[in-house]
């Protein structure tokens, strides 16, 4: 289905080596004229150890709601533990540790949990590009291991930077665990994406950007979808998501700015 999003719901970005980014990046939920999802996201705590030492956490607490009823509705809570250290001018290393819960509404009384650890390299190649990638073991477990049994299955990031002048462009390669995006009790998501936004003066900017996101259920029993009072199908097997969206801002003040905002997406 094509389906214009009329209105976006109020979110925040966690960490970029979370493995719950997915379910939180644009275009990522299912029905979104239909639901709610609001995040709160606690500021990143950071402390210098060294000249070329330092480590910072972070935390982040969504719920995703569907008030008629036809989506799958989660509560997420995630926190990472990052240790960084620069070798060099160009290059750095960084340790990440993550840990995620999950919890289930639909009358499905399930949570999952994911504990993940990543290792980490970013380089500047010039002085208008940057590269980084990470990537580590992530071990999922659940209320119900006859649903989704507990595995270990990989995260990993890679993201490449250009910017110039008043342009900046993006391109990125992420792969982990999400709730879901309310299609789905859980899902590992391989997600490739593409930006380039552009400033005019000091008060106007604009941006495009791309996504496509392929999804792997994480029920392995359909005894799921047969126990639902709903007439909601949540999915365990594949989604596929395209998803495109342009945005306008403009700075009124030092404290106010306002956007408008066009997107649409095929699922």
């Amino acid at each position: 289905r094509v389906s214009p999003i009329s209105a976006r719901a109020v979110r925040l970005l966690p960490h970029p080596d979370s493995p719950t980014m997915h379910s939180t990046s644009p275009g990522a939920t299912a029905n979104d004229s239909r639901s709610t999802n609001v995040a709160c996201v606690a500021p990143t705590a950071s402390r210098t150890l060294s000249s070329r030492t330092s480590i910072s956490g972070s935390g982040v607490w969504s719920m995703l709601r569907f008030p008629k009823g036809d989506g799958l509705g989660d509560t997420m809570f995630s926190g990472d533990l990052r240790l960084n250290h620069r070798l060099d001018a160009r290059d750095t290393i960084s340790g990440t540790a993550i840990y995620s819960t999950f919890s289930y509404g639909g009358g499905i009384d399930l949570s999952m949990q994911t504990r993940g650890i990543n290792a980490g390299f970013e380089r500047i190649l010039s002085s208008t590009l940057k590269m980084s990638v990470s990537a580590g073991p992530t071990w999922l477990s659940s209320s119900n291991s006859a649903l989704i049994p507990s595995r270990v299955t990989v995260s990993a990031n890679a993201n490449l930077g250009y910017t110039h002048g008043f342009t900046m462009m993006s391109l990125g390669y992420s792969r982990g665990v999400n709730g879901g995006s309310g299609v789905q009790a859980g899902a590992i998501s391989d997600n490739i994406s593409a930006s380039i936004s552009r400033t005019y003066g000091r008060d106007w900017s604009a941006s495009v950007s791309g996504n496509y996101t392929h999804s792997s259920g994480l029920v392995q029993n359909s005894a799921l979808t047969g126990s639902l009072t709903s007439s909601f199908a949540y999915l365990s097997g594949t989604t596929n998501l395209t998803y495109g969206g342009v945005q306008v801002s403009r700075r009124w003040t030092d404290s106010l700015s306002a956007f408008a905002t066009y997107n649409i997406q095929h699922q």
